[in-house]
């Protein structure tokens, strides 16, 4: 009979638990490894009593295929070259994300949805934010 983590002592049963949190924790610093990105995708739109405005941008990694990673160069193992790793994507989105919010920021005031004092107001905010996000990412281990 096989044993089941009810039927096991509470010391056997914590080490089983312990054991399947370590193996989940190394597959997913396996995955996080492994991941490469090739495209970032930001959009963003500023609602506002006259209206709303609305931008999108999207971002390749020195490549300019549209389907995966099929055509980009590979390493021996596959691994494609022209890709990000985790980190420099987040980075990435950071910098895409900023983007599009500081013009999704200016189209508003161009159009009238926002007033122009609030949108810099917002700008200067976002910003500052994106600068810390951008810095907590470097400082990631």
């Amino acid at each position: 009979m096989s044993d089941t983590l009810e039927n096991m002592p509470n010391a056997e049963q914590e080490a089983a638990k312990a054991a399947k949190l370590q193996k989940a924790r190394e597959m997913i610093a396996s995955v996080k490894s492994k991941i490469r990105v090739t495209k970032v995708v930001a959009t963003r739109s500023v609602k506002g009593p006259a209206g709303d405005a609305f931008v999108g941008y999207s971002a390749e990694w020195d490549s300019c295929q549209d389907d995966g990673a099929q055509g980009l160069d590979s390493d021996p193992v596959g691994t494609p070259v022209q890709a990000m790793t985790l980190q420099e994507a987040k980075v990435a989105a950071c910098l895409m994300g900023l983007q599009a919010d500081v013009s999704a920021y200016r189209n508003a005031m161009c159009s009238g949805a926002v007033g122009v004092d609030a949108g810099k107001e917002r700008i200067q905010g976002v910003k500052a934010n994106y600068a810390k996000m951008i810095q907590e990412i470097l400082d990631e281990v």
